[in-house]
Formats: structure tokens, C-alpha cells, sequence
């Protein structure tokens, strides 16, 4: 699973840092490969209950993310809400604690962000910053270092 984060999360990262969009070329493709990844740690580990925990996770988190769309459609870009149902997969599969974990730590990542945004560089954010790369970082520390989320709550 930290490998399918990192590869997940280099070009959707650069996507939505240049472009502010994460494109369905590469967020559609990320949720069969999480669950083949989640089928392979399910295989290899625990058996059916990861695999139920890694489904919750996936429901809850893109639910989460939706929500915040519906409620404030500026905030949030439909590939972000299709990008954390797969990333809540992954997340699922970890633990509630890394789920929780993550999605505080990305709303952080993305509002240091939006500080650089007053930067002359970055003033092509003009409508709001990207919200993808703070959730894919967080995503890969999450899933390479499941641990340390239980540790921070």
C-alpha cells in the first residue's frame, strides 16, 4: 500500500500544483489499484477484515470530502472528493486513527499553502490552492509509518 501512495502521489501532486486539477486519467485508475492493493495486504495479513475496515474507510472519507464540496463548492474540486475515496481506502486499511489523523493534517499542509499563495511565484491561486498535494502527502506518511497516527492522537 505506501508504494500505491507514492506512485499515486507524484503526478497527482504536480497535476494540482500546476494545473489546479487532479485528472480523472489518473484519480479513476487509483481506486481499482487500491483495492487490489488492499486485496493483496488482506490476502497476506488479516484476511476479511481489512478489507471491510479499508471499504468503511473508503465510504467515510470520500463521504467526508463530498459533503465539504456540497457545502462549500469552492473549497473543494470534484477530483479531490474522487481522489479520497481511494486514498480512504488506504487510509481504512491503516486505522480510524490514521484516517482522522490525516484528514486534520492535510486541511494544515493545505492552509501553509495558502500562506506561499501571497508569494509573487504562486499568485496563480488566485481562486483558492490545491488541496491534492497536502492530502497525498499525508496519505503517504500515513500508510508508510501507520504507527505514528496512533502516537499524535
Amino acid at each position: 500500500m505506501p508504494l500505491l501512495a507514492a506512485a499515486l502521489a507524484v503526478p497527482l501532486a504536480a497535476a494540482d500544483l500546476a494545473h489546479r486539477r487532479l485528472p480523472d486519467v489518473l484519480t479513476l485508475p487509483a481506486c481499482p489499484a487500491a483495492v487490489v492493493a488492499v486485496a493483496v495486504a488482506a490476502a497476506y495479513g488479516p484476511g476479511p477484515p481489512l478489507v471491510g475496515a479499508a471499504v468503511a474507510g473508503a465510504v467515510v472519507f470520500a463521504g467526508a470530502h463530498a459533503l465539504v464540496r456540497a457545502v462549500a463548492p469552492g473549497w473543494l474540486g470534484a477530483g479531490d472528493v474522487k481522489l479520497a475515496g481511494s486514498l480512504g481506502a488506504l487510509l481504512g486499511a491503516v486505522g480510524w486513527a490514521a484516517l482522522v489523523t490525516t484528514a486534520l493534517a492535510a486541511a494544515v499542509f493545505t492552509a501553509v499553502l495558502a500562506l506561499a499563495a501571497v508569494t509573487p511565484r504562486w499568485r496563480h491561486w488566485r481562486s483558492g490552492v490545491p488541496h491534492g498535494p497536502g492530502l497525498l502527502a499525508v496519505t503517504c506518511v500515513a500508510v508508510l509509518f501507520p504507527g505514528a497516527a496512533l502516537e499524535g492522537l
